[in-house]
C-alpha cells in the first residue's frame, strides 16, 4: 500500500488524487510541477522535465545522475590524491581552473574538503522541483519523491565541468611531477 502526497517542499502533506492517464495511456501518478503533464515515473512515462526519483537519500531511475555521480566521484578521488599539496593550495588551484576555464562558480562547492555526497552536491547545484511523495508500507517501506528540473540536460554541462576540472588537476599534477612549476 502507498499514498501520494503533493510535496512542493519536503514537509508538505497535502494529498492529491489523480484519476487520469498519461499521454501514453498509463495510469497517471503525478503532475509535473513545471509543465503540468500527467506522469507515471514507475512506468517510465514522464515529461522531459523528469530527472529521477529521490528515495531514502539516493537518486534512482536517472541515467543522468549515474553519469554525474561517476564524474563527480572521479574528481573527488583525484582531488584527494593530491597528498603533497595542502587542502588550501588545492582549493586555490581549483578556483584558478574554474576562473580560467569559465566553469560555473556553483561547482566550487564541490571543491570543499567536507564529505559531500554526489546527491547533496547535485541538489545544491540544480534547483529541483519536487513531485509527489510516495510512501510504501510493510517490510520494504520507504519514502521517495520525483525530481524535476526545467532543463534536466544541464547536468551534461556539469558533468563536462567536473571532467575538465579532473583533467586540469591531472595536468597540473603531471607538470609538478616532471619538475615544471
Amino acid at each position: 500500500m502507498f499514498s501520494l502526497k503533493n510535496n512542493p517542499s519536503p514537509t508538505s502533506v497535502e494529498s492529491e488524487v489523480i484519476n487520469d492517464t498519461t499521454p501514453n495511456g498509463n495510469e497517471a501518478t503525478e503532475k509535473c510541477p513545471l509543465c503540468g503533464r500527467l506522469n507515471n515515473p514507475g512506468a517510465v512515462d514522464t515529461c522531459e522535465h523528469f530527472f529521477g526519483m529521490q528515495c531514502e537519500g539516493d537518486i534512482i531511475w536517472s541515467d543522468k545522475y549515474v553519469s554525474f555521480e561517476e564524474s563527480y566521484s572521479a574528481f573527488v578521488d583525484f582531488r584527494d590524491q593530491l597528498e603533497n599539496l595542502s587542502p588550501s593550495r588545492v582549493t586555490r588551484l581549483i578556483n584558478q581552473i574554474v576562473r580560467e576555464e569559465f566553469i560555473t562558480g556553483d561547482l566550487i562547492k564541490a571543491s570543499s574538503w567536507l564529505e559531500n555526497s554526489p546527491t547533496k552536491i547535485i541538489e545544491e547545484i540544480m534547483d529541483f522541483k519536487y513531485g509527489l511523495v510516495v510512501e510504501t508500507d510493510g517490510m520494504l517501506s520507504s519514502v521517495g519523491r520525483s525530481l524535476y528540473h526545467h532543463n534536466p540536460g544541464l547536468v551534461g554541462s556539469i558533468i563536462d565541468s567536473y571532467e575538465l576540472l579532473t583533467r586540469k588537476l591531472k595536468e597540473y599534477s603531471e607538470q609538478k611531477n616532471n619538475g615544471k612549476p
